[in-house]
């Protein structure tokens, strides 16, 4: 089971996650979702207010720490660990996607709520999950059960929210195009998440090939939200090297807000420029060629 301590070090424990918010919204977070697993994993009761609340307080942080869950998003690559900082990113996404459209809170709040459940019965599968290899068939077979358990876990604590736990049920087949858009908007947050983040089994992708990738397969207007995203978010995160078009190699150090091909840079190629900082929305003749 996911501990937080895996992060901070063994003197973090889950009484004291509450002086975690005025250190780390982030880390904050992650301690209430892995009560939450825990909770699922002993299959305690859950109460839908106990949800509600958890969502209000995480929406309003989303709202008022917007840059610092924009500098932890791929910050924390728990390899081994991976499900509470999905569940986390995801909802952090669907957020972050739809409040910059014409969506309503009613809405935002409902794809929130999917975000948050869609991949929770996972933690039952944790030491399949979490291996370091790819999945054989029995192992898939075994996997491929959480959307109608995830499912159940909805209905346990919501059950008369039949929309959502039915788009829960149906999110990873392609019945998913049945539902409002605020619930398809889920499905490609959490490809985009997925894909741009580490696995036990195989690595991330850059979010711009992402992007590529996801394009193919959804509609253009429910794209349009997750452009809003990355466009925050930039196409190339902190600490990304790349190579640039005149030859040198560097490192993304700041994003540009607006200009999410054009962050600045350090470059760290051997010769005269080695350490210069390079703007590239106030370079135009130099750009980011390919990540390597």
């Amino acid at each position: 089971m996911f501990r937080i301590s895996d992060i901070l070090g063994d003197q973090f424990y889950s009484q004291d996650i509450e002086k975690a918010y005025a250190t780390d919204k982030y880390i904050y977070f992650l301690a209430k979702i892995e009560r939450f697993l825990g909770k699922i994993q002993l299959k305690k009761k859950i109460k839908g207010e106990e949800i509600e609340e958890f969502l209000q307080e995480l929406t309003h942080n989303f709202s008022s720490y917007e840059q610092d869950f924009l500098a932890h998003f791929f910050q924390y690559h728990i390899k081994e660990k991976f499900l509470p900082v999905h569940i986390l990113n995801m909802m952090f996404i669907v957020w972050e996607a739809m409040h910059q459209s014409h969506f309503k809170n009613t809405e935002i709040m409902r794809a929130v709520k999917a975000a948050f459940f869609i991949d929770i019965s996972l933690v039952k599968f944790q030491n399949i999950v979490e291996k370091k290899s790819i999945f054989n068939q029995k192992e898939k077979d075994i996997v491929s059960r959480h959307p109608v358990l995830s499912a159940q876990i909805f209905a346990a604590i919501f059950p008369r929210q039949h929309k959502i736990k039915d788009f829960i049920y149906h999110h990873h087949s392609g019945k998913y195009k049945r539902f409002s858009s605020e619930l398809q908007i889920v499905t490609i947050c959490d490809e985009f998440e997925s894909l741009t983040h580490l696995r036990s089994y195989r690595g991330k992708m850059n979010p711009a090939r992402a992007i590529e990738k996801i394009s193919r397969k959804f509609s253009p207007e429910y794209l349009m939200s997750l452009f809003y995203f990355v466009n925050r978010l930039g196409f190339y995160p902190f600490t990304t090297k790349v190579q640039l078009s005149n030859g040198e190699q560097a490192l993304v150090v700041t994003q540009n807000k607006g200009f999410p091909f054009r962050p600045k840079v350090k470059v760290v190629s051997k010769g005269a420029n080695e350490g210069n900082i390079i703007d590239l929305v106030n370079t135009p003749s130099v750009y980011i060629d390919y990540v390597l």
